[in-house]
């Protein structure tokens, strides 16, 4: 239940039966065709929504650390500068043992890392409520992260919102925040203090990018110590908008007949939106907040405000990848088309792309993601090497013969 999370949200849908022999209408015998037709062009989408649609998203997450990639613990009571910068112990009230503690965070470091003064810090997704550092296929994404971005990639086990749990969003982001502090001040393999800033690009996926983009906001807004570490922001399938708002809800929801649409949230658009703003109040804590940019930066897009002006004035670095078919595609492609001449911005749309398409795998081609992953590569790379240029909106579509 990586990104938003699956078992609240959805539904599975019968596959289309065999083409009966007589009295099919002439609209089934289309809806079979355009299967037909995924499976014999894009056969990776295909067999994604043959799974998905039997209820077997969890099975294809790509898992496992990246063969050359160490994976290291931070532990949550080693080094640090305590309440300040330190990665908090925290209870979950959804473990069967409420005495065990979460916290800490895992760096994944690369071969050909050398030194740490690059490093990625990675917020995972999961709705606000669901995942962490070694799990649900975020081994494999942050492995995969350093090992084709050359950098050490960092990824805390940080608190979680959800029923009956205590965090709301101010604290979440607090604790992510002292974290970043820690990574500013510590190097992350020997764990002794730095004598040098590093540079860091803030990055995370579903939920998770939403919370990186508040993070960013924060540094911009309080922490001298931060702004001068921060090299670049990089989104995979983000949250913008709390309030659930876009169109897309409507338009890329899922049809079973063919198969498309966002295969990975197949309940019908209004159980979508309820779901998803349910988990954003959750978070927030508060209907009011669900328009407050520093919790939901879509707004950023919509009115004049301080932490606007600080993203134009800094002008960092901002990639993004959201798929065509996804239903959040709709308010990412509006924020970067209102914003993609104030601050320097990349955003790629995948064609029939679903929410988080990177994090499965499977044996048949799937090129999507292959380009996705090093389009982020170069990103990442670039940046570090200061060449990096904003490209605006582009679009990648797999080629045909």
């Amino acid at each position: 239940t990586f990104g938003l999370n699956r078992q609240s949200l959805q539904t599975s849908s019968p596959r289309m039966g065999a083409s009966q022999a007589s009295g099919e209408s002439q609209e089934t015998k289309c809806t079979t065709s355009t299967k037909d037709a995924r499976l014999r062009d894009q056969p990776g989408l295909a067999f994604f929504a043959e799974a998905f649609a039997a209820g077997e998203d969890e099975t294809h997450l790509q898992r496992g650390c990246e063969p050359g990639v160490t994976m290291i613990e931070l532990a949550a009571n080693g080094l640090e500068d305590k309440g300040e910068a330190e990665w908090p112990l925290w209870k979950d009230a959804w473990n069967e043992d409420t005495s065990a503690a979460r916290g800490g965070a895992l760096a994944f470091v690369p071969a050909d890392a050398g030194n740490a003064s690059a490093c990625i810090y990675f917020v995972h997704g999961g709705g606000f409520e669901y995942g962490g550092p070694a799990e649900d296929g975020y081994d494999s994404l942050c492995s995969r992260l350093a090992k084709g971005s050359g950098q050490i990639v960092v990824c805390p086990d940080h608190p979680l919102s959800g029923e009956t749990r205590p965090f709301k969003a101010p604290e979440i982001l607090q604790a992510l925040l002292r974290g970043l502090r820690w990574l500013v001040r510590f190097d992350p393999v020997s764990k002794e203090r730095r004598t040098s800033s590093p540079e860091i690009v803030l990055a995370g996926d579903s939920a998770g990018a939403t919370q990186a983009f508040s993070l960013l906001l924060l540094a911009l807004s309080e922490e001298e110590e931060l702004k001068k570490c921060v090299a670049g922001l990089a989104l995979v399938s983000p949250w913008l908008d709390l309030t659930c708002g876009s169109h897309t809800y409507v338009s890329n929801a899922f049809a079973a007949e063919a198969n498309t649409g966002d295969l990975a949230f197949r309940a019908h658009a209004d159980e979508n939106r309820a779901g998803f703003k349910g988990m954003a109040l959750t978070y927030t804590g508060s209907a009011d907040l669900l328009k407050d940019c520093l919790f939901s930066p879509y707004w950023l897009s919509r009115e004049e405000s301080n932490l606007l002006m600080r993203l134009q004035e800094w002008q960092i670095p901002t990639w993004i990848c959201t798929g065509a078919s996804e239903t959040l595609a709709g308010e990412v492609l509006d924020f970067a088309q209102q914003l993609q001449n104030q601050i320097p911005l990349e955003l790629w749309l995948h064609e029939g792309m679903f929410h988080d398409w990177v994090m499965y795998s499977t044996d048949h081609p799937f090129p999507s993601k292959d380009a996705a992953m090093q389009q982020l590569f170069d990103f990442l790379r670039s940046i570090r090497a200061g060449t990096w240029k904003p490209k605006g909106i582009q679009y990648y579509i797999d080629p045909w013969k």
